[in-house]
């Protein structure tokens, strides 16, 4: 199985992980916040899938079943189809891969489609659910997930590591994007890493995680 698809069915898991939460069933948030952590773990990973994961943990955190019907879980439910199901246009979908790859910039992206940088925006909100400038905040901060989740490296070192003159720009973006610090989402999911994978193979979502997998080590 390529990457790709992995994190596609790593996706779907989260989808259902994210219903049994909805519906309160128990240990399905720490079975939401686990898959999070294995997604997060990935190099490259896709911009909406960034932020599916940061909804799925929000709500996670949250009472969720008190905002099932919000905004929120709607918002959640059109990231998460967005980032497993492909872009219709063409033209469109090849831009955004350039996009991901820091080839190219919003006026590059207009002359490609040939409509104004205005439209571009409207183009990329209306086919992933996020503004253009969502999708450089999340590609500046990406390649630090898998280091804040799986090494011990300083935060402020990791913030330099993503070119930030700052680390408190860095951590403005982050908080942006999870409503948690660089430093709490480590202590959060640091430790739930392989739990979503034992979904991929068969074991009940259900199923209360142990204290000592849910995230809640430092």
């Amino acid at each position: 199985m390529t990457d790709a698809c992995l994190n596609c069915e790593r996706l779907k898991v989260l989808r259902k992980a994210v219903d049994e939460l909805l519906v309160g069933r128990d240990g399905a948030a720490n079975a939401v916040l686990a898959c999070v952590a294995t997604l997060l773990r990935e190099h490259d990973l896709a911009v909406p899938s960034i932020f599916a994961c940061a909804g799925a943990m929000t709500l996670a955190r949250t009472n969720a079943r008190l905002e099932r019907t919000s905004a929120a879980v709607l918002v959640l439910s059109r990231l998460i189809r967005s980032a497993t199901a492909p872009v219709p246009n063409r033209k469109l979908r090849e831009a955004l891969r350039d996009l991901e790859m820091s080839r190219t910039e919003q006026r590059q992206l207009s002359n490609r489609l040939l409509v104004s940088k205005r439209q571009v925006g409207r183009l990329v909100k209306r086919h992933t659910s996020l503004t253009l400038r969502q999708w450089r905040w999340a590609l500046r901060i990406r390649p630090s997930l898998p280091v804040l989740l799986g090494t011990r490296e300083h935060v402020a070192q990791v913030a330099y590591g993503c070119g930030y003159a700052r680390p408190s720009q860095f951590d403005r973006d982050f908080r942006y994007i999870f409503g948690l610090s660089p430093r709490q989402l480590r202590r959060l999911l640091g430790d739930s890493s392989g739990i979503a994978d034992r979904a991929l193979q068969g074991a009940a979502l259900d199923t209360p995680v142990p204290a000592s997998e849910s995230g809640d080590a430092g």
